[in-house]
């Protein structure tokens, strides 16, 4: 995220950190402290603060969009019950899309985005 914002340009609220991990909370105090460390101001459930990355859950952003997505998932994506969620997620980045965690749940939604094609 750091090189999207302070070396290729991209505006800090072009940027969404969408989180599937439970509970949300714990992932926000997980979270903030790197993005500040790194430099980059962030919000949490705050949308359209200029110059700030916004981190919130993949459900509270569902049917909203922004140029760049992290996606912070969970092997909680790696159930079929779930399927929805990885669908959500995925689909909110206009341009740029990371996916960050387990080997398995990277595995899973990668998996996921080349068979919806």
């Amino acid at each position: 995220m750091r090189q999207w914002v302070a070396v290729e340009g991209l505006n800090a609220h072009d940027v969404a950190v969408l989180v599937a991990k439970r509970p949300k909370a714990h992932c926000y105090e997980l979270l903030g402290p790197r993005l500040t460390a790194e430099g980059i101001r962030w919000v949490s459930e705050t949308h359209s603060v200029n110059g700030a990355v916004l981190l919130e859950t993949f459900s509270r952003f569902k049917g909203l969009e922004a140029q760049a997505v992290v996606l912070w998932v969970g092997d909680e994506v790696v159930d079929e019950a779930t399927w929805e969620t990885v669908y959500v997620g995925t689909t909110r980045a206009k341009s740029l899309l990371a996916v960050v965690g387990s080997n398995r749940a990277v595995r899973t939604v990668r998996e996921f985005i080349q068979a919806a094609g």
